[in-house]
């Protein structure tokens, strides 16, 4: 928040951290405190690039909010499975030849 100029004690709820850019993530260290990272990711970038980084502080945290992520994409994509076979049901699947 010291490279945005925002108070942390003028924040009293989730909406009024700002979003950052996503060159922020190139130029400064975004953390949470002075807890050391336990991993550091970097964005693949391209040929000449500057690559942005992503340090991590706890990664279970971290692994409890990917397997969330996770779960919810795959119940959306099962719901739409389900949906789609019940407006084609006649249709045979596309790895099968019909003559």
């Amino acid at each position: 928040m010291d490279a945005r100029k925002i108070k942390v004690e003028n924040i009293s709820q989730v909406e009024d951290i700002p979003f950052l850019p996503i060159e922020f993530f190139k130029t400064h260290d975004v953390v949470c405190g002075n807890v050391p990272p336990q991993a550091i990711f970097r964005s693949s970038g391209t040929t000449g690039m500057i690559r942005s980084r992503h340090l991590v502080s706890d990664l279970g945290v971290y692994r409890q909010s990917f397997i969330r992520g996770f779960d919810d994409f795959m119940v959306t994509l099962q719901m739409f499975s389900s949906w789609r076979s019940l407006q084609r049901p006649n249709r045979l699947p596309i790895h099968r030849l019909s003559i």
